[in-house]
């Protein structure tokens, strides 16, 4: 991979301040976030060549998992010293390191974010040692008592997100948000807003309790990450998550957790069919999608304790692996171009368990994506577009966002019949608004001549109010089924089609009349529009 970007910043040569561009401006995009962890990438002058790679696939902004020094757990999430960098990456003071990473980033035209996990430390921290009473030590770390009306606590974490920011860090993705009390955020959050507005706070909150997640509303969160990067396609939770993290902020997805190491073998099609649902789904599911780093060479970390290191994963960019990058990067371009698609609530538009999942984004008045997935991986299925239209209530149909440009997509109306979806494929939608049919202007003109063919009698038509005198109702989306009686003397066979069309149409439509028996014949059509 080339370096298409200005020569990185030496973090060892320069200082947190003197001679580093202003980390601070532009803007602050948090949709597109590519996941950057350090203990993969090696120090802090690899970072650069990651940041680079992260742009050429169109995310918009960099994540940096903890970079600082570990203690007796060895856990990336439980840092022992937050004013040093881990023995693995050099060590070395944090505050340039970082002040690199955030000025190679917005080189590359990314904003630099940075994790944290205020709630739990390695038991050898100094903070832990020095004041036990604050922390609850278990076999996961040592969780931190946020106590109201203590600041020590607060102040000591303060003191640490002013320096990050200051070191040019625009935002905080917080690990275990559920486990410090919402008074606590609110204090942390409008501290650092007082330093800049712009900065950005997203909620982990994998593994909290419904309650301790919902307690988070109004703490001033911009983001909640979904857990949707562990459901299984087919069960009911994901909308109900979905709805409660809305009250905390925008929810974003992960395109797979990075809690266990997994390797995707070049050729292994059903699997790999799978990993592009995962990346398809969380490219569409949430306000912004979060993709861990090596999940594009089919190569997934465990983020907390990862069992390889720089060099192995240095080596998927000279092509090693799995090459999802292609899709990764369709993701970032129909997400670029049509932001507003992937903003507004949640509607589920498919029964649980069922073989394939649908939902629709924002809501009746300003309609979002469609997101169709075959929940199986293994076989392939079809899904029928007229009820996913009326859950819609929509006045048109579908055309797909995923593939071709707008201008060439054909679009998919109730008519169109069942769609075909091969195993694990998953297709993006927008709807399609049609003109309303009005009824023209009659014509003076009687009906003389439906009576060309005396021979034929069509009687008893059905649906029918007061014999033609008033229109019959239906909805949009719903199929029309009419019955007639279909009468001719003699021993001649009979055969006959239902001609419809919308009333500012010219051209007939027409289907098959199917024999019921006993004279009485039936055909349905559908009401796109």
């Amino acid at each position: 991979m080339e370096n298409t970007v200005a020569e990185p910043v030496d973090p060892v040569a320069e200082g947190a301040s003197g001679g580093m561009p202003d980390t601070r401006q532009g803007d602050i995009h948090t949709g597109e976030i590519y996941h950057l962890h350090p203990h993969l990438a090696g120090g802090p002058a690899a970072w650069a060549r990651w940041i680079d790679h992260a742009a050429e696939l169109g995310f918009r902004a960099v994540l940096l998992a903890p970079p600082f020094a570990t203690g007796i757990l060895r856990d990336a999430y439980r840092s022992a010293r937050h004013d040093v960098l881990d023995e693995t990456l050099g060590g070395g003071e944090t505050l340039p390191a970082l002040h690199s990473f955030a000025a190679n980033a917005v080189a590359a035209g990314l904003t630099p974010l940075l994790d944290l996990t205020v709630p739990l430390l390695d038991p050898q921290a100094p903070l832990v040692i020095d004041h036990p009473d604050w922390f609850a030590t278990g076999p996961d770390g040592a969780r931190c008592r946020f106590e109201i009306g203590d600041a020590a606590r607060l102040d000591w974490w303060d003191t640490r997100i002013d320096a990050f920011q200051d070191a040019g860090i625009r935002g905080f993705r917080c690990v275990g948000a559920h486990l410090v009390p919402a008074a606590s955020w609110v204090r942390l959050i409008a501290a650092s807003h007082a330093r800049d507005p712009s900065v950005r706070f997203i909620a982990e909150t994998w593994g909290g309790r419904p309650a301790q997640i919902e307690a988070l509303a109004g703490a001033g969160f911009d983001f909640a990450l979904s857990s949707s990067c562990f459901w299984d396609f087919t069960s009911p939770w994901l909308d109900e998550e979905f709805e409660r993290l809305s009250r905390i902020g925008k929810p974003l997805a992960v395109a797979r957790a990075p809690v266990v190491e997994e390797v995707l073998d070049p050729g292994d099609q059903l699997r790999e069919r799978a990993w592009v649902r995962a990346l398809r789904f969380a490219g569409a599911l949430g306000a912004g999608w979060i993709l861990p780093m090596g999940c594009e060479f089919g190569r997934l970390a465990d983020f907390a304790r990862p069992a390889i290191g720089p060099d192995g994963f240095a080596m998927l960019l000279e092509g090693v692996g799995a090459d999802l990058g292609g899709h990764v990067r369709m993701i970032n371009e129909w997400r670029h171009a049509a932001p507003s698609l992937f903003e507004g609530g949640l509607r589920r538009l498919s029964p649980p368990w069922s073989d394939v999942a649908a939902f629709a984004r924002g809501n009746l008045r300003r309609p979002g994506a469609v997101i169709i997935a075959n929940a199986e991986a293994g076989r392939g299925t079809s899904f029928d577009p007229l009820p996913v239209l009326r859950r819609l209530a929509t006045n048109g149909g579908l055309s797909r966002v995923d593939e071709t440009p707008a201008e060439h997509q054909a679009v998919l109306g109730a008519e169109a019949g069942p769609v075909t979806l091969a195993p694990a494929e998953t297709q993006i939608f927008r709807p399609v608004p049609r003109p309303v049919a009005k009824r023209p202007v009659p014509r003076a003109q009687g009906a003389q001549r439906a009576v060309a063919a005396p021979r034929i009698a069509i009687e008893q038509i059905a649906p029918s109010v007061d014999d033609g005198a008033f229109p019959v109702k239906r909805t949009v989306g719903e199929r029309v089924t009419v019955e007639l009686d279909l009468i001719c003397d003699g021993h001649d066979r009979l055969a006959g089609d239902l001609l419809y069309r919308v009333e500012d149409e010219t051209a007939w439509r027409r289907t098959p009349l199917v024999p019921l028996g006993n004279d009485r014949w039936q055909a349905s059509f559908p009401l796109a529009r």
